[in-house]
């Protein structure tokens, strides 16, 4: 891997961590709304339930099961783009550690300076 090479990598990655933080702000905003969401049709039809106080949570959890699907499935795509975000500062690292070696061989050898 040539010097220009590793340096075209580093922008590419550079390119996608900005727009993975976008996606990850909007993910973590979508995952609020939907949690809060679900938390607020929860407690309505919690206290619009009739029955005793395990009749109400069972008639609550029925009443917003696909508000707490939509939360769930928001939480999820928030953790997996964390771990993107992981994974692509770790390739950054490593690119990095690339450029720092060719660079250390180039003042070794001679070449560039």
């Amino acid at each position: 891997m040539r010097a220009d090479d590793v340096q075209r990598n580093l922008a590419e990655l550079s390119r996608e961590l900005v727009s993975l933080l976008g996606d990850y702000q909007r993910a973590n905003e979508d995952r609020a709304r939907k949690e809060a969401a679900y938390k607020a049709a929860y407690a309505a039809a919690y206290l619009a339930a009739e029955g005793n106080i395990e009749e109400r949570k069972q008639r609550a959890v029925l009443a917003t099961a696909d508000q707490y699907r939509d939360a769930e499935l928001a939480a999820v795509l928030f953790d997996n783009v964390r771990a993107a975000l992981r994974v692509l500062g770790q390739r950054l690292d490593a690119g990095r550690t690339i450029a720092s070696t060719i660079r250390a061989e180039a003042i070794a050898t001679g070449v560039g300076t």
